[in-house]
């Protein structure tokens, strides 16, 4: 059968993080005097302000699309074992993979 249980949801999260990815090298630099805007406080932030919150954001996307990917695995390893394509405890790896990414925070 190939999957299916789930309408093949881990697609659509792989593809999100392929968005991401696409969308950080269309992005242009972000210009030194770039400003944040601080929600908690509602102000805009001065770009001195602004440059260790600016600098995180490359990273941080960076960790997410890489966790993406390996929740889009999990994902579809659950879907194939559901939809009897796989065998019970083929998803397992694919889960402690995510895990581990959490609990390491890497």
């Amino acid at each position: 059968m190939s999957g299916g249980s789930y309408d093949y949801a881990c697609f659509r999260v792989s593809q999100f993080a392929d968005d991401i990815e696409v969308h950080g090298r269309n992005e242009p630099e972000l210009e030194a005097d770039c400003q944040v805007y601080n929600k908690a406080e509602r102000r805009w932030m001065t770009p001195e302000e602004s440059k260790p919150v600016i600098a995180k954001v490359k990273d941080l996307r960076a960790w997410f699309v890489e966790h993406l990917r390996l929740v889009s695995t999990a994902m579809h390893d659950i879907e194939w074992v559901d939809s009897g394509d796989y065998g019970p405890g083929d998803e397992v790896e694919a889960l402690e993979r995510v895990r581990a990414h959490l609990e390491l925070g890497e």
